[in-house]
């Protein structure tokens, strides 16, 4: 049985601080070779980044062990990838039959509203900090 409460651990390396999150540039492992999802963090092949709360005081350049919650990521998935195409689809299905001009308005106004929905919602999610990737351990200092 799948847990929503579970928690992934990476690696990454700290290349950015600000306050007490700190962006890091995702190590690939061969898990990501094997992950569905691995063409979605890297859609243009280059590196992996994300913000993680700097619980452990990490610095620019650290190696570090982060983790991440199984039920964020596929929250996160649903939210910006789900909801605008359902909204749109919504919007399509609804006034099919009422003019090829409306159905495209209305259909890409229903996305625009799901891409909305998506930012408030992360934005919420951002201001508590609580679904957060989060740095627990320091494994290298190197500050070159």
């Amino acid at each position: 049985m799948y847990n929503l409460y579970s928690y992934m651990q990476e690696r990454g390396r700290v290349v950015e601080l600000e306050g007490r999150m700190a962006k890091i540039a995702i190590e690939e492992t061969g898990a990501c070779n094997k992950c569905p999802a691995g063409g979605m963090c890297r859609p243009a092949g280059g590196k992996r980044y994300l913000e993680a709360l700097n619980t452990v005081r990490a610095q620019v350049g650290d190696t570090v062990l982060f983790e991440l919650s199984t039920g964020y990521s596929l929250l996160a998935i649903m939210l910006f990838f789900g909801l605008p195409v359902f909204l749109g689809l919504v919007g399509l299905i609804v006034t099919a039959g009422r003019g090829e001009i409306v159905t495209v308005i209305v259909g890409t106004a229903g996305f625009g509203f799901g891409l909305l929905i998506a930012k408030v919602v992360n934005d919420v999610l951002a201001a508590r900090r609580t679904l957060l990737p989060r740095i627990i351990e320091v494994l290298r200092r190197d500050r070159t």
